[in-house]
């Protein structure tokens, strides 16, 4: 039933094999009940990925939004009973800004679904052990390096405005904080050493490999201290 209603070559071609599978109602035939379906599962796909991706969708316009979604789910069907899923490889299916927007709603999208942890308080590192600490990021935690100005894109789709797509590396982190989805411009190297610490490093390591001043440490560690972004730190 799902190969007839899925069939690419589109459902007055697929509802021919119809009859091997399933049977007639009293009022309709088989190609006629599956037909039903296969309007509306297109339609489902697009309502999925629209909810997932709101800012992307609003960027191509209602056309060339279906038929991006209908091209993906040819090449990444739903393999699951639920259609949260569906749309994790579509930045890999899009390029230029669209794949950056994408990557972008992807991870608050992630974020949004994680789990929650508990905050680790940061005032409590013991400042004679603070360079063989590893700090732990909260599950609902994702660094993003971007080639466009993506962040500042979404937020004008958010504030009814129009987005204006420029090409510049953007660096940003996306975390929850009360269950609310936050994005959070970094420098590049403030990116660089929350990926070093968050690849395992430990402060002193991520110090000798980024070499920040002491002014960006204090600023950071302010900043990320107050978004509860680490939930356990110990050597």
């Amino acid at each position: 039933m799902y190969r007839v209603i899925a069939d690419p070559r589109g459902v007055a071609i697929a509802a021919r094999e119809a009859d091997e599978h399933i049977l007639p109602s009293r009022t309709l035939s088989a190609a006629e009940r599956v037909g039903i379906y296969a309007g509306m599962y297109p339609m489902r796909m697009v309502e999925a990925l629209q909810g997932d991706y709101p800012a992307l969708a609003h960027y191509l316009g209602e056309h060339d939004f279906n038929a991006v979604v209908s091209r993906y789910v040819q090449k990444y069907p739903s393999s699951s009973y639920t259609l949260n899923r569906l749309g994790d490889s579509f930045p890999d299916f899009l390029e230029g800004f669209e794949r950056d927007l994408a990557r972008l709603e992807l991870a608050m999208t992630h974020v949004f679904d994680e789990e929650d942890t508990e905050v680790a308080d940061l005032t409590l590192l013991p400042p004679d052990r603070a360079e063989n600490m590893r700090l732990i990021p909260i599950k609902a935690f994702r660094l993003l390096a971007l080639h466009y100005n993506s962040n500042d894109c979404f937020r004008a789709f958010r504030d009814g405005e129009q987005m204006r797509p420029k090409r510049g590396n953007t660096y940003l982190l996306v975390h929850r904080k009360d269950y609310g989805v936050m994005r959070m411009p970094l420098t590049k190297k403030g990116y660089e050493f929350l990926r070093e610490l968050a690849g395992g490093k430990t402060l002193g390591e991520a110090i000798l490999a980024c070499k920040p001043s002491q002014h960006a440490l204090f600023e950071w560690f302010r900043d990320w201290s107050a978004a509860g972004i680490f939930r356990s730190f110990g050597e």
